[in-house]
């Protein structure tokens, strides 16, 4: 299970968890063998917002936007101003797509699809997954 800053457990992806619960919290999680810090967005509003008119993560830290099931699912940069990858994970924690995201004008919007059904979406600093991806990349709580 994962672990916010003081260890406590957060029950994020068991069945009865709630949304609110977890919304804003952060947790650990491995991608593709790199340790990584995520700002968990489960609510509406939050992965509404994702990284508007916040700072650009630094490396190995980012935001994991929850599903309450695995769907197809698009992304924008609106009211981002710094670049981003994403990396789009299903139930089992596999990688299905992952792009990178430069910034546009808002009314010049990118949507970044996973092109398969998902259920996490992952936003961390440009370039990272040209620094730690890796074949057979997956997802660990």
């Amino acid at each position: 299970m994962p672990y916010i800053k003081d260890h406590t457990i957060i029950p994020l992806f068991e069945g009865y968890c709630y949304q609110d619960d977890i919304d804003g919290k952060e947790i650990s999680a491995v991608i593709s063998g790199t340790p990584v810090k995520l700002t968990v967005a489960s609510t509406d509003t939050s992965k509404l917002e994702g990284y508007s008119n916040k700072s650009e993560p630094e490396d190995n830290e980012g935001m994991i936007f929850v599903f309450d099931k695995e769907e197809n699912l698009g992304f924008w940069m609106k009211g981002v101003d710094f670049p981003l990858d994403i990396l789009f994970f299903n139930s089992n924690g596999d990688l299905v797509k992952h792009h990178t995201m430069p910034t546009v004008q808002d009314n010049k919007l990118i949507t970044y699809n996973s092109e398969k059904p998902a259920r996490f979406a992952v936003e961390l600093r440009k370039g990272w997954c040209n620094d730690h991806l890796k074949d057979n990349c997956k997802l660990h709580f």
